[in-house]
């Protein structure tokens, strides 16, 4: 079983080897801003202040998204926290799972200040994969039934809480 972010609901908790060919991947929030708020405090990004602020106070403060926690227990079949990067860390459900799974970088969450980042960089492709992989999201990645989609995005918006459909999971590795 896995912790979500510090909150363990009493009762189950839904780990990482429930994915299945057929459900959905989703991440809540944004994706980025850990990474980003890193090269911001280490003075390696030129943004407006506002927003380096923003980045710097996600990669030191990052809010969890605990208010989604009973929805995952809930409705997903896999999740885990985005520590080490959304990349590394749905390989760790694909991996767990026995299962592949197709992300597309495309629809990626992003904040006004990585929006404003995204937006300088020469090679798209490059940029998502910096953010994809970067880490310190502390955001939930999580699969489950294709199916339950539409209750997933009403629960997440009755919560206020960004949600991503990213990708899909499928047979292999």
């Amino acid at each position: 079983s896995v912790t979500l972010l510090g909150w363990t609901p009493k009762g189950s908790t839904v780990g990482r080897s429930g994915a299945r060919p057929g459900h959905a991947v989703f991440v809540t929030g944004q994706i980025g801003d850990g990474f980003l708020g890193l090269q911001a405090a280490r003075g390696l990004l030129n943004l407006a202040p506002a927003r380096m602020e923003a980045l710097i106070d996600h990669y030191r403060r990052p809010v969890p998204q605990l208010a989604f926690g009973p929805v995952i227990r809930a409705m997903a079949s896999a999740s885990l926290d985005v520590s080490d990067g959304l990349i590394a860390d749905l390989g760790h459900i694909a991996q767990a799972s026995g299962v592949g799974l197709e992300i597309d970088l495309e629809p990626t969450p992003m904040s006004l200040a990585a929006q404003a980042w995204f937006e300088t960089r020469v090679d798209p492709q490059a940029a998502l994969e910096q953010l994809a992989t970067g880490g310190d999201d502390y955001e939930i990645a999580f699969t489950a039934p294709d199916g339950d989609e539409e209750a997933l995005r009403r629960e997440a918006e009755r919560l206020h809480i960004r949600l991503t459909r990213i990708g899909s999971v499928t047979t292999g590795r």
